[in-house]
């Protein structure tokens, strides 16, 4: 497992994007249900990171103690519940 995300072209089978900023490996991602441009991603180095579509780190989230295993958005987009 890395510590970088990559965005892929399905269409053309090639990475468009790399989102780079976790300091271990990732863990969950997510995108948001309501704001397409924006991605969560969760990782051993106990932070979840917000990312814009353009690959710039929007936020850091901190507050768990271990590694984070899980993360998912509300079908409203309000909320991002995390599992570590």
């Amino acid at each position: 497992m890395g510590n970088s995300l990559k965005l892929w072209s399905i269409e053309k089978g090639e990475d468009i994007l790399s989102f780079n900023g976790h300091t271990k490996h990732i863990s969950s991602v997510a995108f948001s249900p309501i704001d397409k441009n924006l991605i969560a991603s969760g990782s051993a180095d106990k932070t979840i990171r917000l990312w814009n579509i353009d690959g710039s780190c929007k936020s850091i989230l901190q507050g768990h103690n271990n590694i984070i295993e899980c993360i998912c958005f509300s079908y409203n987009g309000k909320f991002l519940v995390s599992g570590a």
